[in-house]
């Protein structure tokens, strides 16, 4: 869901629009007269109604405008025929344990034009494209912007560009691994990416040989029974500072709940979020979940002597001038050149794992 902030001031007086549905609502109303979340709502700006982006041609938000209103605030056309058809289809799709994932289709990597004597028969340039794209790439879909999942979330995310703002005199944000994620990090620029340190992506031989992991001792089989799948890190190019920001961790935005509920993230069981996927804590308790969508920075590791932190950044781009809710990891300490990006783990209070220093220490 995406809801863009306030336009109107406390001071200005605002006609109250007669299908106003309050400031916290929570309600769905859309053209297809359909309730349910679907994961992908937005509220309009000015009677805070939420709606199915999909209903109104903004199937995955590559689209959507920065201020959105609803077909009573902004009288247009609409085809709410069309509409409940497609909800009916998303519903009964997302009730079908075996149906696969929607995802939106992967553009193809730019090419080089290549010379007639370069061409083979039977393969045109699509399927030469794809054999050039690197395996860590096929692991996911690239995102450009994140994808926030059910209300809950989405009124999480209004509540912290409310209530988090430059002027409100806050102290600057704390990059220490156990400090809170509030105050969030203010970045303004051309682009975010620009503003990011150099990293690089590589395969890791052998992840008990990592400097993040305790050394295990293990026998190999005497036959190579299965393959091991490739594991990548993300490494820094050059000596970062502390608080420095390493990269944008683009993902879906979840309510931390929620994630916790589901039973096919076995939280219960596992007492941690599962690989890809990260928490934000109090008091903004978000999960950013980058098994299915995200970009590089996913393949950042979690370990036991972490060296970055993840935390919420506010960023204002100069073309058009406009502030956005982001969440970016950053240096906690100073990380050498070549060194890889090490998140911690994120144990739940309840875990038999922070017995184990009482236990060694007995």
């Amino acid at each position: 869901a995406v809801a863009g902030p306030s336009r109107h001031s406390s001071t200005e007086a605002v006609a109250v629009p007669a299908h106003y549905m309050g400031e916290n609502n929570a309600s769905i109303r859309c053209i297809c007269g359909i309730e349910d979340d679907d994961g992908f709502t937005v509220q309009c700006e000015a009677c805070y109604a939420w709606q199915h982006a999909k209903c109104f041609g903004y199937p995955n938000g590559d689209n959507l405008p920065e201020v959105y209103y609803c077909e009573m605030c902004d009288p247009r056309p609409y085809d709410a025929v069309a509409a409940r058809e497609l909800q009916l289809r998303t519903r009964d799709d997302s009730r079908d344990p075996m149906a696969p994932p929607a995802k939106p289709k992967r553009k193809p990597n730019p090419t080089k034009p290549r010379s007639k004597d370069s061409a083979q028969p039977g393969r045109d340039g699509d399927e030469d494209d794809y054999f050039r794209v690197q395996p860590w790439e096929l692991e996911y879909t690239p995102l450009k912007d994140n994808l926030v999942r059910g209300i809950v979330a989405s009124r999480a995310i209004a509540k912290l560009r409310k209530e988090q703002t430059p002027e409100a005199g806050v102290d600057g944000a704390d990059f220490n691994i156990l400090a809170p994620p509030l105050p969030p990090v203010y970045l303004s620029g051309s682009d975010l990416e620009s503003l990011a340190a150099q990293t690089y992506l590589r395969p890791v031989d052998d992840p008990s040989s990592a400097s993040c992991y305790l050394p295990l001792k293990y026998i190999e089989p005497s036959q190579n029974i299965y393959a091991r799948p490739t594991i990548y890190g993300v490494f820094v190019s050059e000596t970062a500072r502390p608080g420095t920001f390493l990269g944008e961790y683009r993902c879906e935005v979840l309510d931390a709940a929620a994630y916790r509920k589901d039973p096919i993230n076995q939280y219960a069981a596992l007492g941690i979020p599962k690989p890809y996927v990260h928490s934000v804590g109090p008091p903004v308790n978000l999960v950013l979940d980058a098994r299915s969508y995200g970009n590089e920075m996913r393949f950042v590791r979690s370990g036991c002597h972490p060296n970055a932190v993840i935390r919420p950044v506010f960023f204002r781009a100069s073309d058009p001038p406009r502030q956005r809710l982001h969440f970016g990891i950053f240096a906690a300490r100073e990380l050498g050149k070549n060194e890889e990006i090490v998140l911690g783990w994120e144990w739940d209070d309840q875990h038999v794992v922070h017995t184990l220093r009482s236990v060694i220490d007995s």
